[in-house]
């Protein structure tokens, strides 16, 4: 009989099912759903129970310290923020951004979030969003910033000529001892290794150089 009344309640409301598999789903993922009301501190309506990620419980965002959502976002962080959503409230379309937040264990992780503004006659009636994680990507977009500040540090003060094209030839970068020692300013930039060849036969030497072996080496004679 149970097994029966079940069976009535899913066929008549699919969309509890629905609701279900949705809860499920985010409650086993990193993707944090929150909601939030309009006012100017944003108190927490809800928020999923995977919040406990960053240690937190949904009673912290209810009733305890982090009912002020901004207590949430790293200090350094909070007035940018508070900026940033005020300003989308403004014009209510989708609007995503980055910060760090701080854990209960006071760990800074960065997140990004994603907010909707639902509308009632023109005229915002609720703030949802999501907020995940992205910490990993962060920190290695920060090693990639300062291999590539290494990188320029080389290629600027490097005593040989250093110089890197396109695979049609275009010229797009030349360092310092490029300009000093064969006399050409920045407008050489955009311009096809051709132009500064004394042998115009020459030019495979640069637009096959990726297929030879890498210890491989070419004479070539060059305009100044």
């Amino acid at each position: 009989m149970v097994e029966k009344i079940e069976n009535i309640v899913v066929a008549e409301n699919p969309s509890i099912v629905e609701t279900a598999y949705a809860f499920d789903i985010v409650k086993n993922s990193k993707v944090v759903v929150f909601e939030w009301t309009l006012d100017i501190d944003i108190p927490t309506k809800y928020v999923s129970s995977n919040i406990d990620q960053f240690g937190y419980t949904q009673n912290d965002f209810y009733k305890g310290h982090l009912k002020d959502f901004w207590m949430f976002v790293h200090p350094l962080d909070r007035e940018r923020v508070k900026t940033e959503v005020y300003n989308a409230r403004q014009i209510g379309e989708t609007y995503f951004h980055t910060y760090r937040i701080l854990t209960q264990s006071s760990e800074t992780r960065w997140v990004e979030e994603r907010i909707l503004y639902e509308k009632e006659n023109g005229i915002i009636a609720s703030e949802k969003g999501i907020l995940f994680d992205i910490t990993e990507r962060k920190l290695l977009e920060e090693a990639l910033e300062r291999s590539k500040e290494r990188y320029q540090r080389i290629f600027e003060n490097s005593s040989v000529i250093i110089f890197t094209m396109s695979l049609a030839g275009e010229i797009n970068a030349v360092n310092k001892m490029f300009a000093r020692t064969l006399g050409y300013d920045d407008s050489i930039i955009g311009s096809n290794i051709s132009k500064l060849l004394v042998n115009k036969e020459d030019l495979p030497v640069f637009l096959n150089f990726g297929q030879f072996d890498i210890d491989e080496s070419s004479d070539v004679e060059i305009w100044c």
